[in-house]
């Protein structure tokens, strides 16, 4: 009897220990760690015409190049991919990063849209700097980047 006791006190000491936790517990920062902010879903801007403008800019910003791959309208792909889509992405880039730095927000932008149901453009302001207009062109139930 005695050691059936000694046996429940030892697997109850272990027990919580174990419930404790020996370590860090989630979300606590170790000794010589800095402790890194949870990354927030892109938010969307609130003109729909204005989406795959926004995320151009991200894909550029985040330097993902299969992003960028992603926004541009059928017609304007295909042209894009026979020229190379390094080039492109590396003159679209080199002008969004001049114009916008490299840690912008969608809270730094407003946007508005000229045109209708099917094409037309998106007028962006910057920090109150204003963009250049940007072609977009409605298939497929979305709107995409349509610009030359």
């Amino acid at each position: 009897m005695r050691k059936s006791i000694a046996l429940l006190v030892l697997f109850a000491a272990v027990f919580a220990l174990v419930v404790a936790g020996c370590g860090s517990k989630e979300g606590e920062k170790k000794e010589g760690e800095t402790k890194k902010e949870p990354e927030k879903a892109v938010e969307k801007p609130d003109v729909a015409q204005a989406e795959p403008v926004w995320a151009l800019f991200i894909a550029i910003r985040d330097d993902k190049i299969d992003d960028f791959k992603k926004v541009w309208s059928k017609e304007r792909a295909a042209e894009l991919e026979k020229d190379g889509w390094e080039g492109a992405y590396k003159e679209f880039g080199g002008d969004v990063k001049k114009l916008l730095g490299a840690d912008f927000k969608l809270a730094d932008f407003k946007f508005t849209y000229e045109g209708d149901d099917k094409k037309g453009r998106v007028i962006g302001t910057f920090k109150d700097k204003k963009l250049p207009k940007m072609n977009v062109s409605f298939e497929d139930g979305k709107w995409w980047v349509n610009e030359r």
